[in-house]
């Protein structure tokens, strides 16, 4: 898998009680960026 620039910036400020929103154009990689620190984790992915 490729490591994005965000991801290390993204894994530091889950769970600290506030929403992260990730925003872009279809088949960009925003679904792929967020499912991968979450995998063993419960979370809700809003995709609209």
């Amino acid at each position: 898998m490729v490591i994005r620039l965000l991801q290390k910036t993204i894994e530091t400020k889950l769970f600290k009680g506030k929403a992260i929103l990730i925003s872009g154009p279809c088949q960009s990689g925003t679904f792929t960026i967020t499912e991968a620190p979450l995998r063993n984790k419960d979370y809700l992915y809003m995709n609209g």
